[in-house]
């Protein structure tokens, strides 16, 4: 509460457009709460009299609809019990605004929000819509919050570093596009968002996407970061960076250094741990609130081989599943269950000796979980499987790169299988929001991997 309050506090006032444009910059972990923050930021704006909302929610569609969603359960609600507060409209076009104005115009006083796609063709569609002569009168000396999700991507002006060394002004189009909106709104606040704020820090102070101003969050309890994971710091002694496994060498996948043919051991070893860390977590210990557990593979960003690594997915777990019917002396069936008892010390080794259960408890949970699973292909084509139920299933497994890069919340992620790398030290801050299996995992972290 005193962190949005804060963060509100850096914004022009709703009745002062006659004051200068304002950046403001909110930096919180990676899957730490940051849009349940500009949630309730919307929620505080609500109260102190701002109009109109506009959320550049990210470059991918999921991002979008994420968004889109967070806000109408959150702040609407079942049943739409807050529809006359707020009025939502994502990606519009000038044929919403008779609806835009209407809401403006009612008796309620509702807040309008509208989430957009970051891509300069839907932000130019917006900057149509406020400059229409409706809405201008509709607003008069109101000023508009605009909110930018994972802020240091593609915001910025991808030509900074070309225009200082060669004396030029070039603009990439989403940041055109951002500027031009901007200009088009009296006194705006522009409110960047993001975990990883060395782009957004380091720009030309002159640049007018510059911040003036920062807050940061503070993680939830249950909030857990890198240094748990990677065995830093106190909180990592707890489990000495042994969640983390190492991919052996010559099974990490690269397109052009190592294109694998079959599917390696490794990745084989992952589901198996997954598949225990369902069966101990949701079947045998019951945890309350953790009714599924999610995996995330992240081999590549090409669409060509995120289908390789599904399909030889799909193919273990339904020869897998198909074993579990076979008779018990049946070979390849007892080889199964004796690569499952292999790795199950592994899976229990952070759980206290009184609360580890044996295999024999956890062995009859692992066909109910192979039966109860769904693996989607999360890419940005047709055929992309992006409408996640989450409840609907024990296990998930998505496999995807770019729509999974950043931003996109993994419900209940428990193990992830990442050999994706870069070569290069200027992604420092891309491979840090690759690391979605932080987040609020207290009450499983002892299965995550």
């Amino acid at each position: 509460r005193a962190e949005t309050t804060d963060v509100l506090n850096h914004c022009n006032p709703h009745d002062a457009s006659s004051n200068p444009e304002t950046t403001h910059l909110v930096i919180g972990y990676v899957q730490s709460g940051k849009t349940m923050s500009f949630t309730g930021l919307t929620a505080l704006a609500k109260d102190n009299g701002y109009r109109v909302v506009i959320y550049l929610a990210g470059t991918k569609n999921n991002l979008l609809d994420q968004t889109s969603k967070r806000l109408r359960k959150d702040l609407i609600g079942k049943n739409g019990a807050n529809n006359d507060f707020y009025k939502i409209h994502p990606n519009p076009t000038t044929s919403d605004l008779d609806d835009i104005v209407g809401n403006l115009e009612s008796i309620d006083e509702p807040i309008v929000l509208l989430p957009i796609l970051k891509h300069y063709d839907h932000i130019l569609k917006v900057k149509e819509i406020v400059e229409n002569s409706e809405f201008v009168e509709m607003m008069q000396n109101e000023t508009v919050l605009i909110i930018d999700d994972e802020a240091d991507q593609a915001s910025l002006n991808s030509y900074g570093r070309k225009n200082s060394k060669n004396g030029e002004d070039e603009k990439s189009r989403t940041y055109d596009a951002i500027l031009k909106l901007r200009a088009a709104l009296p006194g705006n606040t522009y409110i960047q968002y993001t975990a990883t704020p060395q782009a957004n820090i380091l720009i030309s102070m002159q640049d007018i996407l510059s911040p003036k101003s920062h807050t940061l969050l503070t993680p939830g309890e249950g909030y857990i970061g890198g240094k748990l994971f990677f065995g830093k710091g106190p909180e990592g002694a707890l489990y000495r960076g042994g969640l983390i496994k190492k991919i052996p060498q010559e099974q990490v996948f690269h397109k052009k250094d190592n294109p694998l043919t079959d599917m390696p051991q490794s990745l084989k070893d992952a589901l198996m741990l997954h598949i225990l860390a369902v069966a101990i977590v949701v079947k045998w210990q019951r945890v309350e609130g953790v009714n599924f557990l999610s995996m995330m593979v992240h081999p590549d960003n090409t669409k060509q081989w995120n289908r390789v690594f599904k399909d030889w997915i799909v193919n273990e777990l339904n020869i897998w599943r198909k074993l579990m019917r076979k008779p018990d002396d049946h070979m390849d069936k007892v080889d199964l269950y004796a690569r499952f008892e292999t790795l199950f010390p592994k899976a229990i080794e952070y759980y206290e000796v009184d609360e580890r259960p044996s295999f024999d408890d956890i062995k009859p949970y692992i066909p109910e979980v192979l039966k109860n699973k769904k693996v989607y292909l999360v890419n940005t084509d047709a055929d992309a499987e992006t409408e996640i139920q989450w409840d609907d299933y024990k296990m998930h497994i998505l496999v995807g790169a770019e729509m999974l890069n950043r931003g996109f919340t993994v419900e209940n992620l428990a193990t992830t299988y990442m050999p994706r790398y870069s070569k290069g030290a200027t992604n420092a801050d891309t491979i840090e929001q690759r690391c979605r299996f932080f987040g609020y995992k207290k009450d499983y972290i002892k299965s995550c991997r």
